[in-house]
């Protein structure tokens, strides 16, 4: 049984298992084995997760972009935090003690808080 099932976007949802967040089919099926401390469901085919304390780049609480296969998708891969796509463009905090920014799908910064 799975607990904390969030809603489906092309075909896979994520859901906590063992205190951490996976991805599953819609037949149950592991398909993102990877764990995270928290994920949104896709948008805009990709998926915002929150990294395992000083998983990426070194630093604690790094948010990521993954795409189905659960590969990173987005460069430069962390953030202190990052909000799903909507419109081609995410806003996601370089800096959590400063205004957020917007990135695209590429990892090009669209607009920075100290342009």
């Amino acid at each position: 049984m799975h607990h904390h099932l969030r809603r489906f976007h092309h075909g896979i949802a994520p859901v906590v298992w063992k205190d951490a967040f996976i991805f599953i089919n819609k037949k149950g099926k592991l398909v993102i084995p990877a764990h995270y401390e928290e994920t949104t469901a896709f948008s805009e085919g990709l998926a915002v997760v929150k990294t395992e304390v000083g998983a990426w780049a070194g630093s604690p609480d790094q948010w990521a972009y993954i795409d189905p296969q659960g590969r990173l998708a987005v460069q430069p891969a962390a953030y202190d935090y990052a909000a799903p796509f909507a419109g081609g463009l995410a806003q996601v905090y370089f800096d959590i003690f400063r205004d957020p920014g917007h990135i695209d799908k590429q990892g090009t910064t669209i607009w920075h808080p100290s342009e």
